[in-house]
């Protein structure tokens, strides 16, 4: 049996319906994604992070409205525009929940928390590094992390900057189990994809606005806003691969 996960990121909504975000209106790009993923045959949806970009109950809400139109569970994670407690209390709303972990046999998913307040970087922290060690210690099916924040440099000095504070943590502890197949993340707002080991490292396009990759500053893309297919095999494999709209986010104005 095979899962079948869609995963977006970094949808940015805000509480006024089809604000911009430099300039460009986010909301009507995670339509235009979402319709694009909606023929598919989806088991979940995984969210990775800054789900909208003021904090606003009001942009949970709509984005939960959004999601809705799959008919399937959507996981979630905050990211460093969210405020955790605001997304705490906007739940459990439609097809969005926010959820540290998911079953699916032989699939385990750990979401794990990386918001660092008041930081554009993130950081686990006892707690979360504690809880992921814990996940691995119990059972022996394949595993695939979900979080915001890379924990690899990804080759832009302004965002490796911003990535991971406690990424040596994180991977000790990963590192002492064989369970790990993959790691996912959103906030760098373009594709990654490499290899650490036996390991499976991914990061995915933005619903929205896209970052340049390889570059030293601030940069925005003219790549399309797209998302991530993600298949896990009962063998451990994941297949994946990325899907973009076809046409570049100032045609989506």
């Amino acid at each position: 049996m095979t899962l079948r996960i869609l995963h977006i990121t970094d949808t940015h909504l805000f509480a006024t319906p089809h604000a911009r975000h430099h300039d460009l209106d986010t909301e009507a790009t995670l339509e235009g994604v979402l319709r694009a993923a909606a023929p598919r045959a989806w088991d979940l949806v995984l969210v990775t992070g800054d789900l909208v970009h003021d904090g606003s109950t009001a942009g949970y809400r709509r984005l939960a409205d959004h999601l809705g139109v799959l008919g399937v569970p959507a996981l979630c994670i905050p990211g460093n525009h969210d405020d955790p407690a605001t997304l705490a209390a906007a739940l459990p709303r439609g097809a969005l929940t926010w959820r540290g972990r998911h079953e699916a046999a032989p699939w385990t998913l750990v979401m794990l928390d990386s918001h660092l307040p008041g930081a554009v970087g993130g950081e686990l922290g006892g707690t979360e590094l504690q809880r992921l060690g814990a996940e691995l210690a119990t059972g022996t099916g394949p595993v695939l992390i979900a979080l915001h924040h890379p924990p690899v440099a990804v080759g832009s000095a302004w965002m490796d900057a911003d990535g991971l504070r406690d990424a040596a943590a994180f991977w000790r502890v990963v590192d002492a189990s064989r369970r790990v197949k993959g790691v996912l993340w959103g906030h760098i707002h373009q594709t990654f994809d490499a290899t650490r080991g036996r390991i499976r490292l991914m990061a995915s396009p933005s619903t929205g606005l896209q970052f340049t990759p390889h570059s030293t500053e601030f940069a925005l893309d003219a790549s399309p806003p797209g998302y991530r297919s993600l298949l896990l095999g009962a063998d451990g494999v994941i297949d994946s691969e990325i899907l973009r709209l076809p046409a570049g986010p100032h045609s989506l104005y």
